[in-house]
């Protein structure tokens, strides 16, 4: 009866070691279970962070394309503004060359009308020196007639 009494007692220790021991487990498990949760929780907000920062990334990339191509088109404008300043200049300066042509020209005409001034002021002046030379010579024509008649009539 001892022996039976120090068995059960055995017995109902190890069931109760083995108790403890399951529920140890079983805490422990549920404890595993919970930290599980959190970290599959804390996974799936850092695969949604990720998930955002990939769309950001993807979206920053297309600007950047756009401001590039913005950038490559500004690029083109000034290109060809440049080229239309240029051939402004250039025809700027073919209108100069032609401009200082005509002027050369105008020049040329001017110098050749006061020539032209001077010879006709020369020409009036020999004019009206012929003319008043005309006018001497008649008037010693019609001296000589008179003369000439009275000489008549003298004689």
């Amino acid at each position: 009866l001892e022996r039976v009494s120090i068995a059960l007692s055995e017995r109902e220790r190890n069931e109760s070691a083995l108790g403890s021991s399951l529920s140890t487990e079983t805490e422990s498990k549920k404890k595993f279970q919970q930290y599980w949760k959190e970290k599959q929780a804390e996974n799936k907000e850092l695969v949604e962070k990720v998930a955002l920062l990939e769309k950001r990334q993807a979206e920053l990339e297309m600007e950047k394309g756009q401001k590039e191509s913005d950038c490559s088109v500004e690029v083109e404008k000034r290109k060809l503004a440049d080229i239309r300043y240029e051939e402004g200049l250039q025809e700027l300066e073919k209108a100069t060359q032609v401009q200082d042509e005509m002027r050369a020209q105008l020049a040329e005409k001017d110098a050749e009308k006061a020539d032209l001034e001077t010879r006709i002021a020369e020409l009036e002046n020999e004019a009206r020196g012929a003319e008043a030379e005309r006018v001497a010579l008649v008037a010693e024509k019609e001296e000589i007639e008179a003369q000439r008649e009275s000489l008549e009539k003298k004689a």
